[in-house]
């Protein structure tokens, strides 16, 4: 292959470095998530400053049972590292409406 045939990838995110474990297990609390609140999405209807507090402390609490030793979460029977793994992803995703929201904010103060 020549450098002519190459495609530039600079500054684009590679999702295949993610571990196919981690998708799994993404997958597998957004299963139990849809079953138990009939939707895939209902954790995208917090205000970005509540959705970060409310699941960063979901995400500690599986920390801490996890910790103590205790692999599964005792209500849905699924390992608490997978639940803080997706905890940490929608925290992700509502820290990046957080900055959003600030940035808009922002602009409307300085006008």
């Amino acid at each position: 292959m020549s450098d002519v045939d190459r495609k530039d990838i600079t500054g684009k995110v590679n999702p295949l470095l993610i571990p196919f474990e981690a998708v799994t297990a993404f997958s597998i609390i957004s299963d139990y998530g849809n079953a138990k609140y009939g939707n895939r999405d209902s954790w995208m209807h917090s205000e970005p400053d509540e959705g970060v507090a409310r699941y960063l402390a979901a995400g500690a609490r599986h920390s801490f049972k996890a910790a103590q030793g205790e692999e599964l979460d005792p209500e849905s029977g699924i390992p608490h590292v997978y639940a803080n793994l997706w905890n940490a992803a929608v925290v992700c995703w509502h820290y990046e409406r957080l900055k959003e929201s600030q940035a808009q904010a922002l602009k409307q103060a300085e006008k």
